[in-house]
């Protein structure tokens, strides 16, 4: 029988010693009578170093308080196990969390003589814990909707932001399929590209419309992700959705807009053109291709330099471009003689602005009118203007022209013989000015209608 006995302890002490969670003994005054080999993994200290010490000692000193009052009313309860959580610290300083279940001790008279416990070290799954609670606020409280379904596509979970978005109650959601949200508008194709792509073990992204309870079309943004357990095997797929109907909104107001630009931009009788800030055309309407003689494929190789015909109009657009980086707009339109493909010469006025992009100078854009027409007929009248001030500065009668004022525009060289008074002190003069008073040879003043003047006009 002693033997027997004796096999069954060492059994029971190899059995002890084996395991890796920490097994000990504490008097009832929370004396360390006994730890097993664990605690060389958990405490980092060996068995022998921790025998005969309290407890408390390998507790933080802003928790020992607390142990030990909970030590004390253990041991005066009637219960005969507990369990509980604590914090404790390691050899080197680091402190762990371990969980404890322990056991009263009684003698033979019922008095408590001590404890008995088991430790575990579940720092790892308290950090873990605590990092499941972040991620699970976070999905809380996120401004996306989340959708977590099995891999039969059954909802297990969705957060409040899905019923925010979709009208959907949480409990009318359990269990369904995500097609609740299915709309008529998206193609099947598309709905089997998803679904086979997830299936696969590969992450699908892209836009989905989907419909609301109360019916209402909504575009999402869509992330769905398989979720894999430790064997690798497919379990979940987690969807993560964005709102995004303001943004298509705004993109279809913003092509719609493009559209009517592009139209405007097309079909103008005016010219319209855009290049970049070194004067490389980057866009032109029809209209200033017919003008310059290009063709739409003619834009990439179009650049101002080459259209400008002398440093004058260069110097010109210098100045235009430094003016458009100082205050962003051309105060007053310019006219330009510019060089068109074949050779020929244009004249074009031309009024510019700045295109600015993340803040910067990025291009500039010109909208002008043909003037060619106005110039030669501007020519033509200086020309004709020129022979017609010749024949009248040598006739041989005096011919002056004035305005509906009377005041004096033009006097030819034999009507200052005629009037007796240099040409400076005629023009401008209006006919009862008093410069043109005179008297007779005796003396007695001259009606004003005797006057030369009048003769002359």
């Amino acid at each position: 029988a002693t033997k027997i006995l004796t096999s069954s302890e060492e059994r029971y002490k190899n059995l002890v010693e084996a395991s890796h969670d920490l097994i000990w003994v504490l008097d009832a005054e929370g004396l360390i009578l006994f730890v097993n080999r664990a605690s060389l993994d958990i405490y980092g200290y060996d068995p022998e170093s921790m025998i005969g010490r309290r407890f408390v000692d390998f507790v933080p000193l802003d928790e020992g308080s607390k142990q030990l009052a909970r030590f004390n009313a253990a041991m005066q309860s009637e219960n005969s196990t507990l369990g509980y959580e604590n914090r404790v610290f390691r050899n080197d300083g680091t402190i762990i969390t371990i969980s404890t279940n322990a056991r009263i001790i009684r003698n033979p008279q019922g008095e408590v003589i001590g404890h008995v416990g088991i430790s575990r070290d579940i720092t790892e799954q308290k950090i873990a814990e605590q990092l499941n609670r972040q991620l699970s606020r976070a999905v809380e409280q996120t401004a996306s909707t989340v959708v977590i379904t099995d891999t039969k596509g059954s909802i297990e979970y969705v957060n409040p932001r899905f019923t925010e978005s979709t009208g959907y109650t949480v409990e009318e959601a359990m269990g369904k399929n995500p097609r609740i949200l299915k709309s008529d508008h998206f193609p099947p194709e598309a709905y089997l590209e998803l679904w086979q792509t997830i299936t696969s073990g590969r992450t699908w992204r892209g836009e989905l419309l989907n419909r609301k309870k109360n019916g209402e079309l909504y575009w999402e943004f869509a992330t769905i992700s398989p979720v894999t357990d430790e064997l690798g095997v497919i379990s979940h797929f987690v969807a993560v959705k964005e709102d995004i109907t303001e943004r298509k909104r705004a993109e279809a107001l913003i092509k719609e807009t493009e559209e009517r630009y592009r139209a405007l931009f097309d079909r103008s009788l005016d010219l319209v053109y855009l290049h970049d800030m070194d004067g490389h055309f980057l866009d032109a309407n029809a209209s200033a291709l017919e003008l310059l003689g290009y063709q739409k494929e003619d834009i990439p190789h179009i650049n101002i330099p080459a259209l400008l015909t002398s440093e004058q109009d260069i110097t010109l657009a210098h100045r235009i471009i430094r003016e458009l980086q100082e205050t962003g707009t051309q105060k007053h339109p310019a006219e330009f003689k510019l060089r068109r493909k074949d050779g020929t010469f244009v004249w074009v006025e031309l009024q510019a602005s700045l295109v600015a992009k993340e803040g910067k100078p990025f291009a500039i854009q010109g909208v002008g009118r043909d003037v060619t027409s106005r110039r030669q007929a501007e020519a033509a009248l200086r020309e004709s203007e020129g022979k017609h001030r010749h024949l009248l500065q040598n006739l041989n009668a005096g011919v002056m022209v004035h305005g509906a004022d009377t005041r004096v525009l033009f006097c030819n060289h034999k009507a200052t013989e005629l009037l007796g008074l240099p040409l400076d002190q005629i023009l401008g003069k209006a006919a009862d000015d008093p410069c043109w008073r005179f008297v007779r040879e005796d003396g007695t003043p001259a009606p004003p209608g005797d006057h030369p003047l009048y003769q002359v006009i």
